[in-house]
């Protein structure tokens, strides 16, 4: 199992910008991911459900292209430079230009393009633009819908009503059947008025409140 700091590295190779802060004990806690921000030591858990979903398949088969592709080199040969085509530089530049619409602080460049294709091919520094792209829109990233929802899986369990357990699955399973019109922003709040009932004793009325408060942030 990866520790905090080697989880930090693994998302932000993945295009999440990670705050966190290291404690006294040398261990790290992640504080916010992109716009979500956390209490505790949620963000770590949160991350772990993020990279769970990621590594379960892609990143175990784009590990082993890496070792194929890049380590394994014959003797004398030499790695050409990673070439990004016209596309991909059409792509990147439309996506700068949202970055700069949104204000968005971080950048985005052809080095960093580079090294995804070096790291995972033409597909994954594509995918890595699309996702770029969302970031710029203010959409969620699917790993990110997907881990709430199924954080929300989870902590419908803890719920004894089994109406109101029904109730957050369901809407567990509205987020996925959005996941490509979520907002990031809608996200936090669904987490943030979950976490809410979590710290107020799993009260009905307020999971209830946090139900419909849910709705509304989708629907917005």
């Amino acid at each position: 199992m990866m520790n905090v700091a080697q989880m930090i590295k693994e998302l932000e190779k993945m295009g999440f910008k990670v705050d966190a802060r290291k404690r006294t004990d040398g261990s790290w806690i992640i504080k916010k991911i992109n716009d979500m921000s956390f209490t505790g030591a949620s963000g770590n858990q949160y991350a772990r459900q993020v990279l769970g979903v990621e590594l379960s398949q892609a990143r175990i088969e784009q590990t082993s292209y890496n070792v194929a592709k890049y380590i394994k080199l014959e003797k004398g040969q030499h790695k050409a430079k990673e070439q990004i085509d016209k596309e991909m530089v059409l792509q990147l530049r439309k996506v700068q230009r949202q970055w700069r619409k949104q204000q968005v602080k971080a950048k985005i460049t052809k080095k960093k393009l580079r090294w995804h294709i070096k790291e995972g091919g033409t597909a994954e520094a594509k995918r890595y633009l699309e996702r770029m792209e969302r970031y710029g829109k203010g959409l969620a990233y699917e790993e990110n819908v997907e881990a709430l929802a199924s954080w929300l899986d989870d902590f419908s369990k803890s719920i004894s009503d089994t109406e109101l357990a029904q109730g957050i699955r369901d809407l567990a399973a509205l987020l996925r059947e959005r996941k490509d019109t979520v907002k990031q922003q809608t996200l936090q709040k669904i987490h943030d008025y979950f976490y809410e009932v979590r710290d107020g004793g799993y009260k009905n009325e307020d999971v209830i409140q946090a139900l419909m408060k849910s709705m509304q942030a989708i629907n917005e």
